[in-house]
């Protein structure tokens, strides 16, 4: 690619370099690999098709703005002969200074961290902190502009939303206050299991009726113990 532009700001100058932080910036390439793998053989059909769905429009997306609307980054001298300078330098050998924005790393990790959170509530926040970090990281090696992150957060939860579009109705029955055991617990079905309408959440004895209820058999997202 040729022309483009560097969205950069003026915070960006505000960014320091710290080439240690490629440590987690490099490492998402087995997370992601790990996450994808281990959501195809155990995560719930309908939801995993989600997954794939959000996949599919996200990484599009990204192509096309790739090709139509070319950004690049003004990549950092790395004067440093430690291993981490050294790592650096990989990647921005093999990088390249395009795809500024929205920034891949932050899009296919955001996409995990909403489909993890619907999947594993209970670790919503271990799946935040890394998405935190892989997103400083970005910035601290200076491969992405603050932009590329915000754009590339957007853009995930913006194509996230079509794929759930289809499956309207939230399920969460609740656990027992003081116990983590599940109310409904006969019914066989996870704490975790829910999705989402535009009016909000179903829970409890709404959403024990409407488990049982055969008019919301397709439209209900179902979690079964494995």
């Amino acid at each position: 690619l040729t022309g483009g532009i560097a969205p950069k700001i003026a915070l960006d100058a505000l960014i320091p370099f710290w080439p240690i932080w490629v440590v987690p910036y490099a490492s998402c390439y087995p997370l992601w690999l790990t996450a994808f793998f281990y959501a195809a053989w155990k995560m719930e059909t309908r939801l995993y098709r989600a997954l794939l769905a959000a996949c599919y429009l996200t990484f599009s997306v990204g192509i096309l703005t790739y090709l139509l609307f070319p950004t690049y980054v003004d990549l950092p001298a790395v004067p440093g002969t430690d291993i981490f300078s050294g790592m650096v330098r990989a990647v921005q050998i093999a990088g390249g200074t395009y795809d500024a924005l929205p920034s891949g790393h932050i899009y296919i990790t955001t996409l995990l961290v909403l489909f993890y959170s619907i999947w594993h509530p209970r670790w919503r926040w271990l799946w935040i902190v890394i998405l935190i970090i892989i997103s400083l990281s970005t910035l601290f090696t200076g491969q992405h502009y603050i932009l590329g992150v915000d754009l590339g957060t957007t853009k995930c939860m913006a194509c996230v939303q079509e794929p759930h579009a289809r499956n309207p109705t939230i399920i969460r029955p609740y656990p027992n206050e003081g116990t983590r055991k599940h109310r409904y617990e006969h019914l066989d079905y996870l704490t975790s299991a829910f999705c989402w309408t535009k009016s909000g959440e179903v829970v409890g004895e709404p959403a024990n009726d409407m488990l049982r209820d055969v008019r919301f058999s397709k439209d209900v997202v179902r979690f079964v113990k494995r």
